[in-house]
């Protein structure tokens, strides 16, 4: 008999192994599917007077833009989307300028001239380390908002409840419901394997698990994450969340329509 159960817990370890073993591939595996990077434009505005900033994450180094308005300007941190850099987000940080709003953009590690390689453990790190320094650089902010678009929700919403300071809003656009929902939806993961990987970065769960007032803003017209995945977070997010769905504009509207038409709908919501 002890013999048998010796067998018996040696198989069961042995399972045990090669699951966590599966997991850690199954991770690398969505990380590979998951990002992608494009490099650093420079020669952008040159005019407007942005500070750029090395940041460091553990052993990587984050590239990031400030653009101050006042000290004691409200001001906005902001998560990019994927497969986007700091010259893409620069037009977004002068609009908000001339709405009196100071902004802080930063690359991942990996994404325009970072060092180092995206994956969902960097991009966790990356957020503190990003905040952390938003922070130095804002001691004086009136109100101070964290902003996500697309692929920044995940890392966002994972690490909302470590911000320290906590930002007093939490401004999600264009996100996912879940990154192995999307994955799988975009054909990156084998849906029959589905149960097999870590559902790391679900919005829908984080959204639930922060007391942040958190504003999700999502297109009807958006043909890259659909409005729905908007409408999942919202429906298992307490009472603290409240969603504004817009018509008329792609996924990447937020630094690609640079207007009052798109902007001015989206500040009143968050203000109101």
């Amino acid at each position: 008999m002890k013999k048998r159960n010796k067998i018996i817990l040696i198989i069961l370890l042995v399972g045990i192994a090669g699951f966590f073993g599966f997991q850690k591939l199954a991770i690398l595996e969505i990380n590979n599917a998951v990002f992608k990077v494009v490099p650093e434009k420079e020669g952008i505005l040159e005019e407007i007077p942005f500070v750029n900033l090395k940041i460091s994450s553990n052993d990587r180094q984050l590239n990031a833009n400030f653009l101050i308005t006042s000290k004691g300007a409200p001001s906005v941190f902001i998560c990019t989307g994927n497969a986007e850099a700091l010259y893409e987000w620069k037009e977004i940080q002068v609009y908000l300028k001339s709405k009196g709003f100071s902004s802080f953009v930063f690359s991942y590690s990996g994404f325009g001239s970072s060092t180092g390689s995206p994956s969902i453990e960097n991009l966790n790190q990356d957020i503190l380390a990003a905040y952390k320094q938003y922070i130095q650089l804002t001691p004086e902010s009136s109100e101070r908002i964290a902003l996500s678009h697309s692929l920044g929700s995940g890392p966002l919403l994972e690490m909302a409840n470590k911000l320290i300071p906590a930002p007093s809003k939490l401004l999600v656009h264009a996100p996912f419901s879940s990154i192995r929902e999307e994955a799988i939806a975009s054909g990156d993961l084998p849906s029959s394997l589905s149960f097999l990987f870590p559902d790391v970065w679900n919005n829908m769960e984080n959204a639930s698990k922060t007391s942040l007032p958190l504003f999700l803003v999502h297109s009807r017209a958006d043909n890259r994450l659909p409005f729905t995945n908007s409408e999942k977070i919202f429906k298992n997010a307490g009472n603290n969340a409240q969603l504004l769905l817009i018509d008329n504009y792609g996924h990447n509207a937020i630094y690609q329509n640079v207007n009052d038409d798109f902007m001015i709908p989206i500040l009143n919501f968050i203000n109101n």
